[in-house]
């Protein structure tokens, strides 16, 4: 007679096996459009569309750590603070308030409501910058991970994300195709445009290294073949994705999405929450803060 006790674990094992999807990522390469130079004569191909809007930003741009920086100690430096703090009638300054926010707790994020505190901050070369600290936490810039500006209908939890990046490239280039699959989702990722190998001008912008025009980042439900737009702009110069990270922030059992991008000074963190809508997952860009800046 089998032991009652192995019995169940044979069968616990078994359900969880049956109800698993091994974590596949894979890449392939997408056959791309070519053009040898955009000009005045031929820039009409160009679509002029920035999309989503980095300008709506449910996000807090600048986040900083629960102590002050020494710098910010320094008298002539909170001095330059006041005089700008004064003279433009600012009233937030060590302002305290409840807002969700996640940080990195070891392996895992952290998504909870903190106290944080807003801090107006002198940066070399950028002037004074708004920011926001999580207060009594002891949590260094490094782990904040994003402070949110509004509350999107989320609610407390705790979530590891996957990293999909381009191990053969500095940045994702826009010609790939990535297949994911887990146990919440299975997702085909196709970022492509149209493949300038000469030279472009367009709109005061010129340049004669080989470009992306007509670039788009979507991504396809394969469960039920809905496609998603993500990102599309015009061209990709200054734009870089570096990496792709998927995360249930908002505990709806699908991935929501982190993409990190990088432009000639500075590296940002977007995020996108997933939402089941009649059985189809639809991607809501929530904001993009900024990871770090090197102003000029």
């Amino acid at each position: 007679m089998i032991n009652k006790k192995i019995f169940n674990i044979f069968i616990l094992v078994v359900g969880i096996f049956l109800n698993c999807k091994s974590q596949s990522i894979i890449w392939n390469d997408i056959q791309t459009d070519s053009i040898s130079k955009i000009d005045y004569t031929n820039d009409s191909i160009i679509n002029p569309l920035f999309y989503p809007d980095f300008n709506k930003n449910g996000l807090f741009l600048n986040v900083t750590s629960t102590d002050f920086f020494d710098f910010q100690k320094e008298d002539h430096i909170k001095k330059i603070t006041q005089d700008y703090i004064d003279k433009n009638g600012i009233t937030d300054n060590r302002s305290q308030s409840k807002r969700f926010a996640i940080i990195k707790k070891g392996d895992e994020f952290l998504l909870n409501a903190f106290q944080t505190e807003t801090r107006y901050y002198y940066d070399e070369g950028c002037g004074i910058i708004r920011n926001i600290a999580i207060v009594n936490e002891n949590v260094i810039e490094e782990n904040v991970f994003c402070i949110f500006n509004e509350n999107p209908q989320i609610t407390p939890t705790r979530f590891q994300t996957i990293t999909i990046e381009d191990y053969q490239n500095t940045y994702i280039p826009p010609n790939k195709k990535i297949h994911f699959t887990d146990q919440l989702d299975s997702l085909a990722i196709i970022y492509k445009g149209t493949y300038c190998y000469e030279s472009f001008e367009y709109k005061g912008l010129g340049t004669i290294s080989p470009i992306f025009i007509n670039v788009s980042l979507r991504i396809i439900d394969l469960e039920n073949q809905n496609e998603e737009k993500i990102i599309e702009i015009p061209y990709n110069h200054g734009f870089n994705i570096n990496k792709i990270l998927l995360a249930d922030i908002n505990s709806d059992k699908h991935h929501d999405l982190i993409i990190e991008t990088e432009d000639e000074l500075c590296i940002y963190r977007m995020i996108y929450l997933s939402k089941r809508e009649n059985g189809l997952t639809k991607y809501k860009y929530i904001g993009r803060m900024e990871i770090y800046c090197d102003c000029p």
